[in-house]
């Protein structure tokens, strides 16, 4: 996510973080968004997208479901923009691309990669011994 003003000020990059990077199926994908813009005029969206762009997911918090989305590898995005209804495929309808999206002022974050998985990851501990 970036800052983003109607003065179209210098734009800053929010960076986000998903703990843990794997999420199993039917647990919520929930990641933090730091710094950004905010007030009056500015909006803030995280679109999360497969490996092709395609837009799967918007919402206005930082958490997603992950109860209909197949194992895999997907992005998370946050989109800064301005309020003035100029937005456009900021849209979860299977065709949208997160490049696709526009707007007369618009940021987009750097991606942050989750991974889907069907199962619980397992710690297996492992033992060494020295062999001479």
């Amino acid at each position: 996510m970036a800052i983003i003003s109607k003065q179209m000020q210098p734009v800053r990059q929010q960076r986000v973080a998903v703990l843990p990077g794997y999420v199993q199926i039917g647990q919520p994908i929930a990641f933090q968004a730091v710094g950004g813009s905010g007030g009056t005029g500015v909006q803030t969206r995280y679109a999360l997208t497969d490996l092709a762009g395609k837009i799967v997911q918007v919402a206005s918090e930082p958490v997603f479901t992950s109860t209909a989305l197949s194992v895999g590898e997907y992005r998370i995005y946050a989109v800064t923009y301005s309020d003035d209804q100029t937005i456009q495929h900021l849209t979860a309808d299977q065709t949208s691309l997160i490049t696709d999206v526009t707007a007369s002022c618009l940021a987009i974050s750097t991606p942050l990669a989750v991974h889907v998985i069907d199962c619980a990851p397992v710690c297996v501990p492992v033992v060494a011994h020295k062999i001479r």
